[in-house]
């Protein structure tokens, strides 16, 4: 099996040098034009001779197109300079093949007479065998460069939106970090024996956010976990002012998911049940897996005469949805309504195509 793929790989290596590349095409042209040529007095010597003789203005000509004329001006977007200099390549490239038709090929190797440097038909007809030869090279030339830009352009906005996720997933950690030591700095004050249940909580919190939420997706499993130590750790904060139903079923060991996904939801419905209110409020939490489809639902009560129920300022529930558009695009369905006693968050997630 290493043999076959070392042998692959030598292959591939001879067929992408760019050296046997062009030896390839310029042979290729010599064998096809030597070989027509010499059909009409089946004279092939004298053919492939005037071939070779030609062939190095020819080659002057192709690269001096192909490797300054087109990156420099055309694929710079410099229309008219490139078409201004090609034409004049061109014109001198024909001016010069006269002469060594007149003074070397019909001297030496055809019968008939000389004729004119810039007679109109052998003129014409000299610029039609010039660009015979770039044909392919330049159509070759501009098709990698379309490809390689395009590379280039998928590249950078890869990168682009890599370097936005990392930047979203940055900002959710402290914000997450931020309200959470906030809940235990209160706890430190009331001088609460929960204040060591918390710390316990958020040390496991802290480990599944150093050490797996850098992978692009983990385990559902561990996810819930994280959820888990997250809801204990509010539920310590919030005792019996909030009456909490979390359920969940499916199997949660199959798919992956990208990290730190859902707590923002969760966090939100617990930040807004009881905002301006020292009443009890109440939240409800589904979340399930059908067959490589993720659902999530989280309503959560809203207190009366409360302005703002939805994070629309803070970071959470922004960064999340940004989050959902790039790493799940059309593989996403959030659905979010308010009303005037509760806020609901629906979201589905097919997990399948992302395995």
């Amino acid at each position: 099996m290493k043999l076959v793929e070392s042998e692959h790989e030598i292959l591939n290596s001879i067929l992408n040098n760019r050296i046997i590349q062009h030896t390839f095409y310029w042979t290729s042209y010599l064998f096809f034009f030597g070989f027509m040529w010499g059909t009409y007095d089946n004279n092939f010597e004298k053919s492939f001779l005037i071939e070779i003789i030609n062939m190095p203005l020819k080659m002057v000509m192709v690269y001096f197109i192909i490797y300054y004329l087109l990156p420099h001006y055309l694929f710079q977007k410099k229309i008219l300079h490139f078409f201004a200099y090609f034409a004049l390549t061109i014109l001198l490239t024909a001016i010069i093949r006269r002469y060594t038709d007149n003074y070397i090929i019909q001297e030496y190797f055809l019968s008939y007479g000389k004729l004119p440097i810039f007679d109109p038909n052998q003129f014409i007809y000299t610029l039609l065998k010039i660009n015979l030869v770039l044909v392919l090279p330049m159509t070759l030339k501009i098709t990698e460069n379309v490809f390689s830009s395009d590379r280039k352009q998928r590249l950078l906005e890869k990168e682009k939106l890599e370097a936005e996720l990392m930047f979203l997933k940055n900002q959710t950690h402290p914000h997450f970090l931020f309200n959470t030591l906030n809940n235990l700095y209160s706890l430190v004050l009331k001088k609460s024996d929960k204040s060591l249940n918390v710390i316990l909580k958020l040390s496991e919190l802290l480990r599944y956010m150093l050490y797996e939420t850098n992978a692009s997706r983990v385990s559902i499993q561990k996810e819930l976990n994280s959820i888990k130590s997250y809801i204990e750790l509010e539920k310590i904060r919030y005792g019996k002012r909030v009456d909490l139903s979390f359920n969940t079923w499916g199997n949660f060991t199959v798919d992956g998911i990208a990290p730190m996904l859902i707590i923002p939801f969760i966090e939100n419905s617990f930040k807004h049940c009881t905002s301006g209110s020292n009443g009890e409020g109440w939240i409800t939490i589904d979340m399930s897996i059908l067959e490589h489809s993720f659902s999530l639902k989280i309503e959560n009560s809203v207190p009366p005469n409360t302005q703002e129920i939805t994070d629309a300022h803070g970071i959470g529930l922004k960064n999340v949805k940004r989050r959902l558009e790039l790493l799940y695009e059309k593989d996403h369905e959030l659905i979010i309504e308010e009303s005037s006693d509760s806020y609901l968050v629906n979201l589905k997630l097919n997990l399948k195509s992302r395995r």
